[in-house]
């Protein structure tokens, strides 16, 4: 049965505070339940674990959800929004329903400042758009600076089974623009300078790293591949030129293109382009590819950091 949204329906994006797996279950499960009695779709994204957990509480209507493990969709928190954007287009016409889990204590603080970046930006990239999204927190295991955030990049949070509306949510831009994790890799990074004579010469160190790292073929494919699409991206609009730095760390493989352009679009890399385009695929395939894209513009320029774990 296909039924339409309510007339003016738009994004309505939440967030969770909960203590304990209890407690996530009954309110993730009671917003999870509600969506589905109002037959509107309903896609999932937490961990395996969690997912187990909403099953057993919704019986037999588990089966009537799309459930899909964070760790893997979001490990790459720039592939969310697409995600979500597909689910949507796959329900043309129709309210729909989103839980999403984007941090957890094992994330990273490069993996954190992307998923923060992310949840900041669903305010703008799907404002338009008739979705309710809900994003739990477990207060006690995640750093006090990743719940401050929580604030910043939900218009409203529920606490113990009260929403309230945060006093500190700010505009999305402010947000993308603030949070870059990008400690400076010193000592560490071999580099090469480049323009559109030294391709060849880019796509055979980003080769060289990824068999230092022994990462398998395909991965070290799709980590040139990656690269070689950013560096293109930098001669086309970074002003025809740009350095690489790469390096390893201790379980990833890390290819840094700088250049002196600026990105004034904070979803560059989250829209999937046109098939006829000509342009706009460098990002978004490092997204589609890597582990983890970080990108950090301001006047003096453009970083791109790609991470592939080994």
């Amino acid at each position: 049965m296909t039924t339409s949204p309510a007339s003016g329906a738009v994004l309505r994006h939440e967030a969770l505070l909960y203590r304990d797996a209890d407690e996530y279950a009954v309110a993730v499960g009671a917003f999870v339940g509600e969506a589905l009695a109002a037959t509107r779709p309903v896609l999932v994204a937490v961990s395996g674990e969690r997912a187990e957990a909403l099953g057993v509480r919704l019986g037999r209507t588990w089966d009537d959800v799309e459930v899909v493990d964070m760790a893997v969709l979001g490990r790459n928190p720039s592939r969310l929004i697409p995600a979500i954007r597909a689910f949507l287009d796959d329900h043309e016409g129709r309210e729909v329903s989103f839980v999403g889990e984007p941090i957890w204590p094992e994330r990273t603080a490069a993996e954190i400042a992307e998923a923060t970046r992310h949840e900041a930006l669903i305010n703008s990239a799907l404002a338009d758009t008739p979705i309710h999204a809900l994003c739990p927190y477990q207060v006690g295991v995640l750093d006090d600076a990743v719940l401050a955030d929580v604030y910043r990049t939900h218009p409203v949070v529920q606490v113990d089974g009260r929403r309230e509306t945060s006093r500190g949510f700010v505009d999305p831009q402010l947000v993308w623009r603030s949070v870059a994790h990008l400690p400076t890799a010193a000592g560490r990074c071999r580099t090469i300078e480049f323009d559109l004579t030294r391709l060849v010469a880019v796509r055979e160190a980003v080769r060289a790293e990824a068999e230092r790292a022994g990462l398998p073929e395909g991965r070290a494919d799709d980590l040139v591949v990656s690269t070689s699409e950013v560096v293109g991206n930098s001669i086309r609009h970074g002003g025809g030129s740009g350095v690489l730095c790469t390096w390893l760390d201790a379980d990833e493989v890390v290819c840094e293109v700088r250049d002196h352009g600026q990105i004034s679009d904070p979803l560059v890399g989250r829209r999937r382009p046109d098939l006829a385009a000509e342009g706009g695929w460098g990002l978004w395939l490092a997204n589609q590819l890597c582990d983890l894209v970080q990108l950090h513009t301001d006047a003096g320029g453009t970083t791109v950091r790609l991470h592939m774990t080994r």
